[in-house]
Parts: C-alpha cells; structure tokens; sequence
C-alpha cells in the first residue's frame, strides 16, 4: 500500500500526464486500504479469535460491500483458503447457537429487561478489526505524530503501514499520509530545507530545528535532488550542533576549541544529533560533488574483471579500481599524492596484485 502511495506521490511531484494506468494504481490502492487490514483481522480471528470476533470481522467485511467470496477481493491477495475456512467455521458457529438458544429458552424464562448504564462523558477508542486496544492505537498515533513532527519519512512510512494493517480510521491517517506524500516531492523537500536553514542560524539553535533539517536533507538526498542544497543543509547541521553545543557550556567548564569533549558531556539525545550530524562521510565540507568527480581509473583488463566498481556512484564505497583523482579538494600540487596514497593502501590490503617487497614500501 505505502509502495503504491509513495509511487504515485512522486508520480505528481514529478508532473506526469495523468493515464490509465495511473488511474488504475488508484484504484487498487483505494481497494488495498480497505481489503488489507480485513484479511489480516480474518486470519486473527481464525486463528486466536473467539467466535464473536470472527462474527464481527464477517460484519464489518459485509458493511465495506465484500463478503466470503473470493471473487469480491483482489485477486492478488489469494483469500480462496481463507474465505472457506471462515465460511465452514461460520456455519459451526451459527449451529452452534442455534442449539444454545433452544437449550436456554427451555430451561429458563426470558430475563426482565435491564436500565442501560449511563453514558460516560469520553467514549475510549475501540478495538480495531484486528484486535488492537484503544492505548495500543494511542501509542501508535504518537509515534506517528512524532515521527510526523521531525519530518522522518522512513519513520512515519513504517508506522503508517502498522496502522493501515490494523485497519485505524482513515480520519486518523489522512494528515500523515499527505505529509508522506509531500515528503516525496522534491519542490517541497527544497521549501522546507530553506526555511530549516534560517531558522538553524541562531547562536542556539533548537534540537527539534536541527533534527527537521537533518530528516528532510537525507530525503531530499534520497530522490537525488538539489545536490548543493542538501550539501549546505548539512553543512548547516554540523555548524548548528557545534553553536548548541558551545552554548551549553560556559567557557569555564571545557576549553571550546575541543569539540569531543563538549560531546562527552551532552545527554543522549544531543549525542544522538551530533553523531547524525557528523557521521555521514558525504557530508564532509571539503568533499568533491559526485557528480563532476572523474570516478576510478581502469585499464581495459581491470574494467573487464572490476566493471562494477568504476561507476561514479560508488565514491565512497570499496574500490579494488584506483581513483582518477582525489576525493576531497587539494592545491593541484597534491593531487597525485592523494591518487598514489589511494593505490598504496590497495597494494598493502592486497586488493591489488603486487610484489612482497613493493606491498611493505
């Protein structure tokens, strides 16, 4: 269902013509919101449910307009098996309380008509088609709205998909999923990291306004878009983190010139941020861009055995093929002693051939 979403968000961010086929992708969406969390409650109610549960979920399958025919579901989904089992399990049920009743109204009069309890002021959340308790959705909902906040779009993608397979209301769900599909369209992954970044220019910028920044940075990364906007972006983080964190701590306390130890000092939460900040090697200030660095040098023999290692998207992956050139900008009088240290380290891991006597020089 996320895939379906994520695909036809990107399929509008990027402008496409609307077609048949598009048309088609929304509707089996559509038809996978609603068929998706019924199956999943169909198989728990055969398989842990009582009879009551499986009574309900045939219900509520017949109020979305199915029923136990294999024909009114997607193909795709295979409900064949368990459409029978729920139809002969239903059949047992129905039997089953037929004799219950003739059994009771036997035995004992009809009872006197009970009063109703009055109706509490906060009705709770009840269970899903599933089974889920209404703090089990709560908690849910939180994270989602949480993962929502900090713009983590790989988070609210997972959450979304734990909701949708419990069948939440879609009421719940529609702010989300418009947030996720805003996160896969690179003109609006451009508006917020601009905002992010006059706001992360503070002497003290927030975590939250750091952490945003960062999220929708590596999403605009991940859709390969602006490649100098998401290098200033985390260029802009790093800054950031170094201003928190030298503005938490007086002068007196660490000498501010020693970054590590401002880290060793923070609570878990900024050391998570300054780990994110700083461990991406791509984020690196002196860093060539991919894209107008020369890749790896071959001959036709190494292109022939080592072909999936020249591609210039590997730059910062494992390489048996030497660099055309450094990774990172040099004073041209430095260039070839990069490349040369490159193949040096090659020759001493073995990963290229080469004399005893040249690999220990």
């Amino acid at each position: 269902v996320m895939e379906i979403d994520k695909a036809l968000a990107r399929a509008r961010g990027l402008e496409l013509p609307e077609s048949d086929a598009m048309a088609e992708l929304e509707r089996r969406l559509a038809a996978l919101q609603v068929q998706t969390p019924l199956l999943e409650a169909l198989h728990l109610s055969l398989d842990f449910g009582k009879g009551d549960s499986l009574t309900d979920t045939i219900a509520e399958i017949e109020k979305q307009g199915l029923s136990l025919s294999a024909s009114s579901w997607l193909p795709e989904l295979a409900v064949e098996s368990v459409c029978r089992r729920a139809q002969e399990q239903q059949t047992k049920i129905l039997e089953e309380r037929s004799a219950q009743k003739a059994s009771v109204a036997e035995e004992h009069p009809p009872p006197a008509p009970s009063i109703a309890p009055a109706p509490t002021m906060q009705r709770p959340r009840r269970l899903t088609i599933t089974g889920l308790s209404g703090s089990a959705q709560e908690q849910l909902l939180a994270s989602l709205h949480k993962a929502a906040e900090d713009y983590e779009a790989e988070a609210m993608e997972q959450l979304l998909k734990e909701a949708l397979r419990h069948g939440i209301g879609e009421s719940d769900l529609e702010p989300y999923r418009l947030l996720l599909r805003q996160l896969q369209t690179e003109p609006f992954l451009s508006e917020k990291v601009q905002a992010l970044l006059r706001e992360v220019e503070a002497d003290c910028p927030s975590r939250h306004a750091l952490q945003r920044l960062q999220n929708v940075s590596h999403q605009l990364r991940r859709l390969q878009g602006d490649e100098e906007l998401t290098r200033e972006a985390a260029h802009a983080v790093q800054e950031g983190a170094r201003r928190r964190l030298r503005s938490r701590h007086s002068s007196a306390d660490v000498p501010r010139r020693r970054l590590s130890v401002l880290f060793d000092a923070c609570d878990g939460d900024e050391l998570r941020l300054g780990e994110e900040a700083f461990r991406d090697l791509r984020a690196f200030s002196k860093l060539k861009q991919q894209s107008s660095w020369r890749g790896h040098r071959s001959s036709q023999l190494i292109r022939l055995d080592f072909s999936r290692y020249s591609d210039k998207e590997n730059m910062l992956g494992h390489s048996k093929v030497t660099i055309a050139e450094s990774l990172t900008h040099l004073p041209n009088s430095r260039e070839q002693t990069a490349v040369q240290n490159f193949r040096n380290i090659l020759f001493w891991m073995g990963d290229r051939p080469a004399q005893e006597c040249q690999r220990i020089a």
